[in-house]
């Protein structure tokens, strides 16, 4: 018992100090929690202090990738169900609660397609729903992924929601399941700029296949994260240490074998 009370001793002191130094919190009101407070209104404290220091740390940063602030979601929803709960209008909370499932039914409506995504929102594009694309790829990794290719890597140079090193690395775990061995699948770097520097790690890494699609098949314009993906591939195309494998693709998928 005397060791369950100085944890709880040590967890308070703890709780006290952040609601002091960093929610500013009132004198009185911090001395008034004590050991015996309900573990709720710690747990709603520590949650508050949990935004308040992750998004104080963020402000400082130039870093404007939103989804790293997910973790922060069970915090939000405690802090906002803390709020909600003190609130003297009953009204209040029930329209508060539909501003939340209003906002809920939104959000997943246009991550799964059925309202336009964000302009310009690239983490809230909706999956790829498309049979023949994922045929494809499936396509790709038993062409890539045989006895002599076994252990080695291959080269992705595109980076789309359906084609890219991530995919490639899924759909071929998946035929792992029912094939000896493994192969590898990498990129040309996040959101390359350089051709030279591409191609130098295609010729470093020494993939067994590169996979590309052919030029006429590639978005136009292109995206951030392939400024340079059709001249790497004009660029394989020429290399002599490459040769184009035939391979039959609805969605123009260009894939060369290293001789």
């Amino acid at each position: 018992r005397s060791e369950t009370a100085a944890n709880r001793e040590t967890i308070l002191a703890h709780l006290k100090r952040l609601a002091t130094e960093e929610l500013n919190m009132p004198a009185e009101r911090v001395a008034s929690i004590t050991a015996e407070t309900k573990i709720q209104e710690g747990m709603e404290l520590d949650s508050l202090a949990q935004v308040v220091l992750v998004l104080a740390m963020m402000s400082t940063t130039i870093n404007e990738e939103t989804r790293y602030l997910l973790p922060l979601a069970p915090f939000f929803a405690a802090t906002l169900t803390w709020i909600l709960a003190r609130l003297p209008s009953r009204r209040a909370v029930v329209l508060g609660l539909l501003i939340f499932a209003a906002q809920w039914v939104f959000v997943h409506a246009r991550q799964l397609g059925n309202l336009p995504a964000e302009e310009g929102g690239y983490w809230s594009r909706a999956p790829v729903a498309e049979g023949a694309k994922m045929r494809d790829v499936e396509a790709v990794i038993r062409a890539t992924c045989n006895e002599q290719t076994v252990g080695r890597w291959n080269t992705v140079g595109m980076n789309l929601d359906w084609l890219n090193h991530f995919t490639m690395m899924f759909y071929g775990t998946k035929y792992q399941l029912d094939h000896p061995g493994r192969c590898y699948y990498q990129y040309l770097g996040h959101a390359p700029k350089d051709p030279d520097e591409a191609m130098r790690l295609v010729g470093a890494m020494d993939g067994a296949y590169f996979i590309s699609l052919e030029a006429a098949a590639m978005p136009k314009p292109p995206d951030f994260l392939n400024q340079i993906s059709a001249e790497v591939v004009l660029r394989v195309e020429r290399d002599p240490g490459f040769v184009r494998v035939p391979f039959e693709s609805s969605s123009g998928i260009a894939l060369y074998r290293r001789r």
